[in-house]
């Protein structure tokens, strides 16, 4: 049992892989025939998105959850802070893009007791909060509605790392967006496709 909990904690890194979402505990149901144990860490992450060749940052994130030692799954909700990236061309600032990753579900996984590795898939919508051209903060060049046109999914994999915190990574698509005004179509020739990649750190909060 003990070695049982100690893999347990270590899988906490399974809140990684959504970009995504909410606070919330799952808790074991009473006929589990193996106990479920909460999972609480600190999640700092990154975004890079191929078509700009920008890093989008997110750190101060947090993932709540359970691993069922029963059949080895993990759920759980990410909470990832909105985050500013710089756009620039040539070295120049041309505007700041304000981003918020959104949920539409819970994350889900699972994780090989045998090789201490995990996979999770997360979905979330992409927010694009506001457009501020060369920094001018009162200026949205799309509105307040601007986002995927459907959801992100995204499966992310890694090792548990019991000291140094645990590093998931995996790649996902852009979808196209919606609801930006006079951007929607500028956006939806920029941003899209594949190859962009999300790699993030979980680890215990620090002992009081």
């Amino acid at each position: 049992m003990r070695i049982r909990r100690r893999i347990a904690r270590a899988l906490a890194a399974v809140g990684l892989a959504t970009a995504g979402i909410a606070g919330s505990v799952v808790t074991a149901s009473p006929a589990s025939a193996e106990p479920t144990i909460p999972i609480d860490w600190n999640v700092d992450a990154t975004a890079h998105i191929a078509s700009l060749g920008i890093d989008n940052t997110m750190t101060g994130g947090r993932f709540t959850g359970s691993v069922d030692l029963g059949d080895s799954t993990i759920t759980g909700d990410l909470t990832l802070p909105a985050s500013e990236t710089t756009l620039e061309v040539l070295g120049v600032g041309l505007a700041d893009v304000g981003i918020q990753v959104a949920p539409t579900g819970p994350v889900t996984g699972s994780v090989d007791l045998s090789t201490l590795t995990v996979e999770l898939t997360s979905s979330f919508d992409i927010k694009i909060t506001h457009l501020n051209p060369f920094g001018v903060d009162w200026i949205n060049l799309v509105g307040r509605k601007c986002q995927t046109r459907e959801p992100v999914t995204l499966t992310m994999s890694g090792p548990i790392d019991l000291v140094g915190g645990s590093t998931f990574s995996g790649e996902f698509t852009i979808p196209k967006f919606k609801d930006c005004g006079l951007l929607t179509l500028p956006l939806n020739l920029l941003l899209p496709g594949g190859g962009n990649t999300f790699t993030a750190t979980a680890s215990p909060p620090p002992a009081a």
